[in-house]
């Protein structure tokens, strides 16, 4: 909103936070060895939210297709994105300190 009032219309800042996090997920569990249990829910959960974002890109399609706009199926997607790291954080436990991948 800031740079659309500026009359720039930049949207980098959101791009970042919408794919970074999807770019740098699988990295950070690659080079960082996990501590808990139930680690890989974050790889379903990241798997859920490019689902979700599969939906909202084709949110046109999906109208027309069903009568219901990749927007709103997206916010079902994310839902069950975030469950995922209910579950992982739910289950989890420490892992032996001695743990290698």
């Amino acid at each position: 909103a800031m740079t659309e009032q500026l009359g720039h219309g930049d949207l980098r800042f959101y791009a970042i936070i919408q794919f970074f996090p999807m770019l740098a997920t699988p990295v950070i569990l690659y080079l960082f060895p996990p501590r808990y249990t139930h680690t890989k829910a974050l790889l379903w959960s990241l798997g859920w939210y490019v689902v979700a974002k599969v939906f909202e890109g084709t949110d046109d399609l999906f109208f027309h297709l069903i009568g219901l706009s990749g927007h709103t199926i997206k916010h079902v997607f994310c839902g069950v994105s975030a469950y995922w790291v209910y579950k992982m954080l739910k289950e989890r436990a420490p892992l032996p300190a001695s743990n290698s991948r």
